[in-house]
């Protein structure tokens, strides 16, 4: 299936439970089935809000306002960011109205997603009450209350801190998906290391690995900077702070101290952002790359103890919490045992060779 038809499923999926919403109160065994729907993907939970928000009958749903959004979403992994209480935007009452339109809308995926159990943060009032992090294997949604969104993949960290005049995020560990609202008087900035990354209305991609931050566009445009020793291979437009490298849609880039220069290159960002969808996609990897992979979002661990096993090249479609898919696909291949150890760890070695009598 392409990040198309994933994306119309998701489309389609969302629209249903618009509407079952619509029709009335869920059982307990459809809220439970409606927070495994949003936990499968941030791409769920992005096309619910989306579709959520246009749902304008939302608030026959409830006219007296009944539904506690605040709380409710404090029990969601769809965290709803607000901006900093000091340099709160006063807002006119149609945008009121629009903005209670959509966290109600969120607070009631948040009713059915309480079900499940989710891990979850609060929005504190200090940089570090702003931290967001997930677990090995989980993923979390931040929606800001400008409409963008901040997608948290596996084991990452990132502070996320909306003033009047800025948005910001400090990816301190980990990757990220970023879907930007466009708001000239307000700039939207990631850091992760020495990396800046300057979105001008757009959906990208960033992956901080040590000092290493790799940066993917989907759609639109940004504009990356380098504020520590590492330089960016020089470029048209220079900024305050040093050479500036543009990427459009379908370009990558990768920049750290152990970098002389960076270099942009043609990439398939629909492959880099499969995560998104719990999709992890290989064309022509080596086993050691995809074990490594696999490992980021799975607490039982892959080892490969055979240099020569560890170089074979693959090409296929796994979920990205099923590692047994792996396993299974490796194990159709003659020159691989798998060997399973009481602590959960899988050691993936070469085959032993029959002797002959």
């Amino acid at each position: 299936m392409t990040t198309r038809d994933n994306s119309e499923q998701a489309m389609h999926e969302a629209a249903n439970w618009v509407l079952e919403l619509q029709g009335g109160e869920l059982s307990v065994a459809e809220r439970k089935r409606f927070a495994c729907w949003l936990r499968e993907s941030p791409a769920n939970v992005r096309e619910y809000l989306e579709l959520a928000g246009l749902w304008k009958e939302l608030e026959v749903y409830d006219v007296d306002h009944r539904i506690d959004v605040d709380a409710l979403l404090g029990e969601s992994n769809v965290v709803p960011l607000a901006s900093s209480q000091s340099t709160v935007r006063k807002l006119s009452p149609p945008m009121n109205r629009r903005r209670w339109t959509y966290w109600a809308a969120a607070g009631i995926a948040a009713l059915a997603v309480a079900a499940g159990g989710l891990f979850v943060s609060r929005v504190g009032s200090t940089p570090d009450d702003n931290l967001f992090a997930t677990r090995v294997g989980e993923q979390r949604s931040v929606a800001l209350e400008d409409g963008s969104v901040v997608h948290l993949n596996t084991a990452s960290a990132a502070i996320i801190v909306v003033t009047e005049t800025q948005r910001y995020v400090e990816l301190r560990s980990g990757e990220a998906y970023f879907t930007v609202a466009k708001d000239p008087d307000r700039p939207f900035v990631v850091r992760a290391g020495d990396t800046e990354v300057r979105a001008l209305g757009t959906q990208f991609n960033v992956r901080r690995q040590a000092s290493l931050a790799t940066v993917t566009v989907v759609e639109g445009r940004v504009a990356v900077s380098q504020t520590g020793s590492a330089a960016l291979a020089p470029s048209k437009k220079t900024g305050a702070e040093g050479p500036t490298l543009e990427l459009s849609a379908g370009q990558q880039v990768s920049v750290g101290s152990a970098v002389g220069s960076a270099r942009t290159e043609d990439v398939k960002a629909e492959k880099v952002v499969a995560w998104t969808e719990r999709r992890l996609v290989f064309e022509g990897e080596t086993l050691a790359d995809i074990v490594a992979e696999f490992n980021r979002y799975n607490f039982n661990r892959l080892e490969v103890n055979d240099p020569a096993i560890a170089s074979i090249r693959l090409s296929a479609v796994f979920g990205s919490n099923d590692p047994e898919s792996l396993l299974e696909y490796l194990s159709t291949m003659d020159v691989v045992d798998i060997e399973r150890r009481a602590d959960g760890t899988r050691v993936i070695r070469a085959a032993r060779v029959p002797q002959e009598r």
